[in-house]
């Protein structure tokens, strides 16, 4: 298996709430700021986002969500009479296209929720939520799930892997905090049709340079690390965000023998359109290898490279 060294270009989400932070005056007393969980209904047609959003500030900490109920602590040292007794609370939509935010009960609301209100409108259309909205609107109704279909895969050669994110670009991702840095996970599996490798390749990317420090090599069904791939100095980081992540996600293995069954199954259509020819086409097939045998060795035993999911000596050798 080859790694697939590329571009890493991608909204980062993890899929739960949002927690975005008020510019606030420098002489306040502390920060402000609301956390916002957005979902989808299953119509095709809703074209809404619907949403929970809270007032917070930091003096609170360890948020969630239960439902609609929201939960939180109180940091060590605040004096919790100094909080308020209610927190402000809006349940409404948002358009995906035009953005427009309507919450429930608006002629209704006080004073006090239409100046947040006003204030949460203005700081999701500046921020990165709309963009990460509509991934999720996406990635919910399945809108891109047949997108990677028209993508160019020409750079595409047996034994070299597939990125999940490459097949569903919407896909949410585990962010990790790591030595004061964060980092997600980019996991890529081998589709060559015939292998049957088990190991799958765990990349752990820099969110903010968006650059990959190293990867494991772990076998899937075993869920040992065969092999660790990265600079003397990235060692014990690879490492830590391995067991991090494991901590993090109980039922990882679990996912990751999902996604690299579903991958299997689309590996002999990858194949394909990396020829940009159609296997039943088996004149066009056999000139496409020949081409390839003119400037790669392709191994005897190794998957022909037509996507038939036969030895290559026992398909296109000949």
């Amino acid at each position: 298996m080859t790694q697939n060294i590329r571009n890493i270009k991608t909204i980062i989400d993890h899929g739960g709430p949002l927690l975005l932070w008020f510019d606030t005056d420098s002489k306040a007393s502390y920060k402000k700021g609301f956390i916002i969980d957005i979902y989808f209904c299953d119509n095709p047609e809703c074209k809404y986002g619907h949403f929970n959003c809270v007032e917070i500030d930091d003096r609170m900490e360890n948020f969630q969500f239960l439902g609609k109920t929201f939960t939180f602590d109180f940091k060590n040292g605040v004096d919790k009479t100094t909080m308020p007794k209610t927190l402000i609370q809006l349940e409404g939509n948002i358009h995906i296209q035009t953005e427009e935010i309507k919450v429930q009960n608006e002629n209704k609301l006080s004073k006090d929720e239409s100046e947040f209100l006003s204030r949460i409108s203005q700081e999701l259309q500046q921020s990165e939520f709309i963009d990460t909205m509509r991934k999720r609107f996406r990635h919910a109704k399945g809108i891109n799930k047949d997108k990677w279909k028209k993508e160019d895969w020409s750079w595409w050669k047996p034994g070299q892997l597939v990125r999940w994110l490459d097949i569903h670009p919407d896909a949410p991702v585990s962010v990790l905090q790591c030595q004061n840095k964060q980092y997600f996970y980019d996991d890529m599996y081998c589709v060559t049709p015939g292998c049957n490798c088990k190991e799958v390749c765990i990349a752990f990317v820099d969110l903010k340079k968006s650059k990959d420090i190293g990867f494991l090599m772990v076998h899937s069904k075993k869920w040992t690390v065969e092999n660790i791939s990265c600079s003397k100095k990235n060692h014990r980081t690879i490492s830590d965000l391995w067991h991090l992540l494991n901590e993090r996600e109980p039922d990882l293995q679990q996912e990751i023998l999902n996604r690299r069954r579903q991958l299997k199954k689309i590996g002999k259509e990858i194949a394909r359109l990396s020829l940009n020819i159609p296997i039943k086409d088996k004149k066009k097939s056999k000139q496409k290898i020949q081409d390839i045998k003119k400037t790669q060795k392709v191994e005897r035993n190794a998957p022909c490279p037509c996507g038939s999911g036969k030895k290559y000596k026992k398909c296109c050798m000949n």
